[in-house]
């Protein structure tokens, strides 16, 4: 007992964590979350009881002189290879040794790809994971094994043994990253259109040569990969040289060619006959052209080696000196030869970790490329003109920062119309189109802007989608009924079906004493995700016929007027009249002025089976209830409270817009409880009543998304996006919706393919998995 207690002590005093400081109070925080295996002391404590201190970590080489002053061991931390836009940082490089872009020193950085082969080779075949037990992982840091290299085990005894701060990537799983990677053109310099596939088009198949440009450095920074600024020129003339007859292309960074900075080559490269590719556009999609491509440090030399092209390096970048480019110059601390999959999980898997922007947790790679991968089409798939018509305040901040290199226009209807034609852009509407003017469009796109199925189902105040229908936008029905839905669309429906019941409004027990005995208990949402300003007497529909919906769609309904619940609270009661009901009333309509939404919210509750509601909820004063109630009290009496049928002989000429519509809420209530057995309640739909069948009716109401996660029985009087497909009991019947599906696959169409979720703080898109995050949950 005693000697196994021995060794569990001696393995924890090999693997003491280190205390560190950073002055950058915010890169403390990374550092902690990303690497567990350290203790970061704030740097003011560390001032104080600095001998305790084992190193002082700068951010990009900034503050080196402070960890002079305190004379302690200087880290780095710094930016990944592969970036996301803007100024969110999410992927670090924490070196303790030197810095993988300075080859005059040893580093961290050739430690690990020496490690590499032996790490992807153990990996093959042994899980390593968070619960891995300590007596295991030292068995793999103690393993005899010719596999495992001394470079390898130097590396694996960094690593804490509590959380192992790599993942367990074997060589077939980096072959598959990898592949991903050239498949989705995903290069270092990502978030550009790409080039035609004919851009470096040669005439009699000559070969094509690539030359990279790079900004003026330093002198001094020249000197950390071996290179002068005659290297350029060289690299040029011996291109030239070795390449008779071939078609040469000079390839600028977006800095150079946006004009921030100077480079080397231009006009050195016209002199000498080489095309300069002036457009800014992505440089993986040039270089996956080319057949040999020259470089003297450039970092988007490693895109080509991924491509598997020939590189010849006249620097020596952190992808030099391993056997995979043609080098000028040599190293002989890089002395071994490693494949390219072994170098791309060296500088991505294993020496760079990675924070997710929105949630502030640690992140992999994969998921890392996934947001790679919103960004591209998002950020350049609108540079046109768009004429923003009908948009409130709050979809206005929120489209502009989603839209920000796009043409934006907020306008007038007309004027809208009139600037899109002359600017042959398009129209986007935050209403309903109506025909009239859909005609009066006429040819040009026109695209219905509405917040996304998160925002609808939550009503908050912070926008996190947008949905896009119309124009080359197909909408959300023939999505559902058209798109095969991948395995990975299923795998994360159903973790955000995991969210939805974690979010879910339908949280609250309730155990009724007036519910009788085997009596059904059914829910009825109230429908205020249609406005009623935007219902006509039209829109009741004839039961059994054929009728058109609001977006002209054939289907048969029931004899309902489409907003008024006291009515379908009626045809419930006749329908089921053993039934006890209870009546949920939801504000979603965000076109209702919050005023009006906060008196509803006070009034809704005293819609119960009762007499009177109080009028000083309304704002009336004494002098005009005494004037208008015919109750027969005094003014003191009346002023307190008024019969609820004597609500239609109230005077309104004198009364303001806000007490009109609390006038309507009144009548609405006043239907409702004209019903018996009908509870009324406010935004709390209920999950279960023991012992008893629980069923939701609704209009459209989008809780019926939220019933079926549960799931619950669900029966729709409307056109909601979840009706239709086989799991809701259907007042409607489509004639466009013959397919059958289950709730992850409507989960994937309308939370993950039509929505489009953007981080207005941070300036990026994200996926549907990060909205409740960005909602605070």
């Amino acid at each position: 007992m005693q000697s196994g207690q021995q060794e569990e002590n001696s393995v924890n005093t090999k693997i003491r964590r280190l205390k560190v400081t950073c002055v950058n109070a915010k890169y403390g925080q990374y550092i902690q979350k990303l690497y567990p295996e350290l203790i970061v002391v704030p740097f003011r404590t560390a001032l104080k009881y600095k001998k305790n201190i084992d190193a002082f970590i700068t951010v990009k080489g900034r503050g080196a002189f402070i960890a002079r002053f305190l004379k302690l061991p200087v880290w780095n931390i710094r930016d990944g290879v592969y970036k996301l836009p803007g100024k969110v940082a999410t992927s670090f490089i924490l070196e303790k040794t030197g810095s993988y872009t300075d080859a005059r020193f040893p580093s961290d950085w050739e430690e690990c790809v020496k490690a590499t082969p032996g790490l992807l080779k153990i990996f093959k075949d042994f899980s390593l994971n968070e619960e891995q037990n300590i007596a295991e992982y030292s068995a793999l840091q103690s393993m005899e094994d010719a596999l495992l290299t001394v470079y390898a085990k130097r590396f694996l005894s960094l690593l804490p043994v509590s959380f192992p701060a790599l993942s367990p990537y074997g060589i077939d799983e980096v072959k598959e990253i990898l592949g991903e990677v050239v498949n989705q053109k995903i290069g270092i310099e990502r978030y550009v259109l790409d080039a035609s596939p004919y851009k470096l088009f040669t005439p009699g198949g000559r070969k094509r040569v690539v030359i990279i440009e790079q900004s003026r450095k330093s002198k001094q920074e020249l000197k950390k990969v071996f290179a002068r600024e005659e290297s350029f020129k060289q690299m040029v003339l011996d291109a030239k040289e070795q390449h008779p007859g071939a078609a040469f292309f000079l390839l600028q960074p977006p800095s150079v060619l946006q004009g921030k900075k100077k480079g080397y080559l231009k006009k050195f490269a016209l002199e000498n006959g080489i095309e300069v590719i002036s457009e800014q556009v992505s440089s993986f999609s040039i270089l996956a052209q080319a057949d040999e491509v020259y470089t003297v440090s450039a970092k988007i030399g490693f895109d080509a080696v991924l491509l598997g092209k020939t590189v010849h390096c006249y620097g020596l970048p952190f992808y030099a000196g391993w056997g995979l480019t043609k080098d000028k110059v040599a190293c002989s601390r890089r002395n071994i030869k490693v494949k390219k999959e072994e170098l791309f999980a060296a500088i991505c898997l294993f020496f760079t970790r990675y924070l997710h922007p929105i949630t502030g947790e640690p992140s992999h790679f994969q998921a890392f490329v996934r947001l790679i991968l919103l960004q591209v089409p998002q950020l350049f798939e609108n540079k046109r003109f768009i004429a923003c018509i009908n948009f409130d305040e709050k979809q206005k901040a929120f489209f502009s920062k989603m839209y920000k290199h796009a043409d934006i226009r907020f306008m007038k209807e007309e004027q809208g119309i009139e600037a899109a034609s002359n600017n042959r852009g398009m129209v986007y509407t935050a209403e309903e189109p109506t025909e009239e003017l859909r005609k009066k469009c006429g040819n040009i796109p026109l695209v219905h802007v509405r917040p996304g199925a998160f925002d609808r189902l939550y009503n908050q105040q912070k926008m996190v989608s947008l949905c896009f229908e119309g124009g080359p936008y197909p909408p959300l029905e023939k999505i559902l009924q058209i798109k095969t839905m991948t395995e990975n669309d299923l795998l994360r429906a159903r973790l955000l079906r995991q969210f939805l019941l974690e979010l879910s409004s339908f949280r609250e027990h309730y155990d009724y004493a007036n519910v009788q005995k085997g009596q059904d208990v059914v829910v009825i949402i109230g429908n205020a995700d249609l406005a009623p300003k935007k219902m006509s007497d039209s829109a009741v529909l004839q039961e059994g016929s054929g009728n058109l919906d609001k977006k002209g769609r054939p289907y048969h309904s029931f004899s309902l007027p489409l907003s008024d619940d006291g009515k379908l609270i009626e045809y419930i009661r006749k329908k089921r009249p053993e039934a006890y009901i209870v009546y949920c009333r939801q504000n979603n309509d965000t076109k209702v002025p919050v005023e009006i939404l906060d008196l509803a919210d006070e009034l809704i509750p005293f819609a119960r089976p009762s007499d009177f509601v109080p009028l000083e909820l309304l704002g009336f004063t004494k002098e005009t209830c005494s004037q208008s109630a015919k109750s027969g009290k005094s003014a003191e009496d009346e002023f307190e409270c008024a019969g609820v049928e004597l609500i239609d002989d109230i005077d309104v000429s004198r009364w303001n817009k806000k007490q009109v519509r609390a006038k309507r809420f009144l009548e609405k209530a006043s239907a409702m409880t004209k019903a018996e057995n009908t509870f009324c309640i406010f935004n709390c739909p209920i999950t279960q009543v023991d012992g008893h069948l629980l069923e939701i009716h609704t209009y459209d109401s989008h809780l019926g998304i939220d019933a079926l996660a549960i799931p619950l029985q669900v029966y729709t009087y409307g056109w909601p996006y979840y009706g239709g497909w086989g799991l809701t009991h259907d007042a409607a019947q489509y004639s466009l919706r013959n397919r059958k599906l289950n709730f992850e696959q409507i989960l994937a169409g309308a939370f993950i393919t039509q929505p489009r979720y953007f981080d207005s703080e941070n300036n990026i898109y994200c996926e549907s998995e990060n909205a409740p995050f960005l909602f605070g949950h």
